[in-house]
């Protein structure tokens, strides 16, 4: 059985690149394409050219079992997202890719690619798995979703209604899939990369991981720095030049702050150190899938503190974490936490206690694999 998976920015868990787009969709992939390597699947991954990239040297068994191939990332660039010649040319190179591929089963995560990858299995039968990353993926009327055009928009409606498979992260994908598309998908558990149970000691470190991105809403830890005195905050994300010039003054005004310290991009094989050493994840965004940041830090015993982000209100039913509801409470949630030594080793147990009973690795491939196979 062999899957194709387009995994766009995915290109650090393989290569060695300058910059790395990579958030928790990618990571997801990643750990996917893993696991369905582990079950005896055969993967191609498929990720977009970057310029002098090589291939890394410290991969293990598992990673090099799986074929990488790049194409070209106009047709999703933002900047020619207009051009009907460039969405083409980059179309008809995803396509010559994927009819090589030969696989049972072609697999993203990605929106703006459900339209071209839909298209490709709609008119060669082949079997098509769309996988949901943002809360957005399925609301056509999302800015986000507007901005990739009309001619993407209506292929991905059309593509998304007959997709073999759906698999999402949470209720509210599952309502907002309903709604629009009259589908109802799957709901599958994140991955995990292993769990931390060392003890923690305080270090007052309170850590923001993400994209600068607006829905991320980074502004917001210029409020949580100057109210949040008797701790560093600790920012992980990627630096400005692997983004947009937008950020660059919240960037600067951050890094002025005597309680802030900026990390910038940290790989995946290092990054679990400093989930390690942190006392609370914060996170500011309106809305998201299934944060990563948030298995992450459970798998360190860290407890979370959101500003509204709640997947199927785990955070609140199992006690892993605080649901603030807006940027006044969440500040005094977390001093309080801070200070709060009992209340945070419970929501640290509670978190790994969590994670060990709805994201074992073995039991969601497996549901996955039975999902596309009955």
């Amino acid at each position: 059985m062999k899957f194709l998976i387009f995994n766009p920015y995915g290109q650090n868990f393989y290569q060695n690149v300058k910059y790395c787009f990579a958030g928790g969709a990618e990571l997801q992939l990643y750990l996917l394409a893993r696991e369905l390597v582990k079950s005896g699947s055969d993967v191609e991954v498929v990720v977009f050219e970057v310029e002098h990239a090589t291939s890394r040297e410290d991969l293990d068994e598992i990673d090099r079992k799986v074929i990488v191939r790049a194409i070209r990332r106009n047709v999703f660039d933002e900047k020619k997202m207009g051009n009907p010649l460039s969405q083409l040319i980059s179309i008809i190179d995803l396509w010559r890719t994927m009819w090589y591929s030969k696989a049972d089963f072609y697999l993203t995560r990605y929106y703006r690619s459900f339209a071209p990858l839909g298209l490709f299995c709609l008119v060669n039968q082949k079997r098509y798995i769309l996988m949901g990353a943002h809360d957005e993926d399925f609301d056509n009327t999302s800015k986000s979703n507007k901005d990739v055009g009309i001619l993407i928009r209506v292929v991905s409606y059309f593509v998304i209604r007959f997709a073999n498979y759906i698999f999402i992260q949470n209720s509210n994908q599952q309502a907002t899939l309903h709604k629009n598309y009259s589908k109802n998908g799957i709901i599958i558990n994140n991955f995990i990369q292993g769990i931390n149970q060392n003890n923690k000691i305080n270090n007052r470190i309170v850590l923001w991981v993400g994209r600068f991105e607006k829905w991320k809403h980074p502004e917001l830890l210029i409020d949580i720095a100057e109210k949040v005195i008797n701790a560093k905050i600790c920012i992980i994300g990627h630096k400005i030049e692997c983004r947009n010039s937008a950020y660059s003054d919240l960037l600067d005004r951050l890094a002025g702050m005597h309680n802030v310290e900026i990390i910038g991009y940290v790989p995946i094989e290092k990054i679990q150190s400093y989930y390690a050493e942190s006392t609370i994840l914060i996170n500011t965004s309106d809305a998201e899938g299934f944060p990563n940041t948030f298995l992450q830090a459970w798998a360190n015993g860290v407890p979370v503190i959101s500003l509204y982000v709640n997947p199927n209100n785990i955070v609140t039913n199992y006690e892993i974490g605080i649901i603030s509801g807006n940027i006044f409470q969440m500040i005094d949630d977390i001093n309080r936490l801070l200070d709060d030594e009992l209340s945070r080793n419970k929501l640290g147990k509670n978190g790994i206690d969590y994670l060990q009973l709805h994201h074992d690795n073995k039991k969601i491939i497996h549901q996955f694999l039975k999902s596309i196979l009955d």
